[in-house]
């Protein structure tokens, strides 16, 4: 097993966000009084402390960035050999996390030497080969199964399959990589739910809203419905197709999210138009097969009961309709 201690020996940083270090200011002429005016008067911000950012560009960003932005601050100032892990490693390649709590950093350390937590930091202990370690934007990160099976370690199966079916849906990793390091994991605390990570792990889901609605559907019972369905003309050509669908009982699903606007979105097509055109979509597909459609919203799944309620009433009603 080859060591990742001998591949992070000469990281160089080359991409810093924006951030500076006290001692980097300091040598520039900067004291660390002139530093707190600046931050008082709003024109420096401090992601952490001993470093800092412009404040304009800090009030841009995303809360997703803005944990991109400490996670660099925490790792300038870390020993040598550590690497974002866990969602601090996920969020770094642009994948998908739910439940993380975005104000720690999470880190792996590669010297041997026991984890801690300290402030916004936490630190765990990890003997990393060189394959479970990648660098993304010029930072040192977890590989994409790795870091999906760290969060689950500190997330529930719900949150797991956010991230994991995201890494899958976009190619980042296989489900045999995925399976490798679940399996490798099996001694790991709080695990005990990967066996059933590793039964519903599903990259057909890939979006956020997909795979949390997915987990509910199985939480609660719902007959497994078909991910990713294409619905076809009479005369053979795609019309369109939909996220959930249980063929058998001709009913299909629709998730409405944010995200599902942006990437469905035209170029120029305002958000009216974005409607329309998918109203118009779902009354052709229901016209072609004479299915029902269910529609579901991001704030519907904050009630998991409900929901999960009322898709079973439709599956059932058009079963007795059969």
């Amino acid at each position: 097993m080859n060591d990742s201690r001998h591949m992070l020996a000469d990281f160089a940083w080359d991409q810093r966000a924006g951030v500076w270090l006290r001692r980097e200011l300091v040598a520039e002429g900067f004291d660390d009084r002139s530093l707190r005016r600046l931050v008082k008067a709003g024109v420096l911000h401090q992601p952490r402390r001993g470093a800092y950012i412009d404040r304009s560009v800090w009030a841009d960003l995303s809360p997703e960035d803005r944990h991109r932005v400490t996670c660099r601050a925490v790792l300038m100032r870390a020993k040598s050999g550590s690497v974002l892990s866990h969602g601090s490693s996920v969020i770094e390649q642009g994948g998908k996390v739910f439940g993380f709590d975005l104000r720690e950093v999470h880190l792996n350390r590669v010297d041997g030497r026991a984890g801690r937590r300290e402030a916004g930091v936490v630190q765990h202990r990890a003997l990393l080969p060189a394959t479970q370690v990648r660098v993304v934007n010029g930072v040192p990160v977890t590989s994409p199964a790795r870091a999906a099976t760290e969060m689950s370690t500190l997330v529930g199966l719900e949150s797991c399959l956010v991230t994991t079916n995201w890494f899958l849906g976009h190619g980042d990793m296989t489900r045999a990589e995925m399976r490798e390091m679940l399996a490798a994991s099996r001694h790991w605390p709080r695990t005990l739910h990967n066996p059933l990570l590793e039964m519903l792990m599903d990259g057909r889901n890939q979006w956020p809203g997909e795979a949390r609605l997915s987990y509910i559907l199985w939480r609660h019972s719902v007959p497994r419905p078909i991910p990713q369905y294409p619905v076809r003309g009479l005369d053979g050509a795609l019309v369109g197709i939909v996220d959930f669908a249980w063929p058998g009982l001709g009913v299909f699903l629709e998730f409405d999210g944010r995200i599902k606007y942006e990437r469905h979105r035209r170029h120029g097509e305002s958000l009216e138009q974005f409607l329309l055109r998918e109203k118009q979509r779902e009354e052709l597909i229901v016209q072609l097969t004479g299915w029902t459609c269910i529609r579901v919203t991001w704030a519907q799944l904050g009630q998991p009961t409900q929901l999960a309620g009322r898709i079973m009433r439709v599956l059932e009603s058009r079963r007795l309709a059969a």
